[in-house]
């Protein structure tokens, strides 16, 4: 999943909802058994604030005990375009621009950094065609 707004735990709820549907139809059932294995999620965030967690946590309590795991969170801005490319992580690059959202603004006002700018894409590119070109 793929959140950008700021964390206010209804996506946790939603991811839920969707993992718990995932788990029912690839369920099995034998007898009056049910089976279910929630899928491995994780959250990538691509806009970050002070108060983006690391990770969610889910807490299934039940009757029977309580089960509780942690659904990673990535930010984009956690990752370098050296990272990007390194780890062929390619479906960032769209988000990528978001990295640089306040830099693009302090550019805007204050009308300096551009040559900064244009190296950083600059350095985009040259990643983007060495990593399409390898063998």
């Amino acid at each position: 999943m793929c959140e950008s707004s700021l964390p206010d735990g209804k996506i946790t709820v939603r991811l839920f909802e969707y993992d718990a549907q995932i788990a029912l139809d690839e369920g099995d059932i034998t007898e009056e058994t049910l089976t279910v294995t929630f899928p491995n999620t994780a959250v990538l965030y691509l806009r970050t604030y002070k108060k983006t967690p690391d990770k969610m946590k889910y807490v299934i309590a039940t009757s029977g005990g309580t089960v509780q795991y942690d659904v990673p969170i990535m930010k984009v801005q956690a990752y370098s375009l050296d990272d990007i490319f390194e780890k062929s992580l390619l479906m960032l690059i769209p988000f990528y621009i978001f990295h640089m959202r306040k830099i693009f603004r302090s550019m805007i006002v204050t009308g300096r950094n551009w040559q900064d700018q244009r190296r950083s894409i600059r350095k985009f590119w040259i990643g983007w065609t060495d990593w399409n070109s390898r063998e």
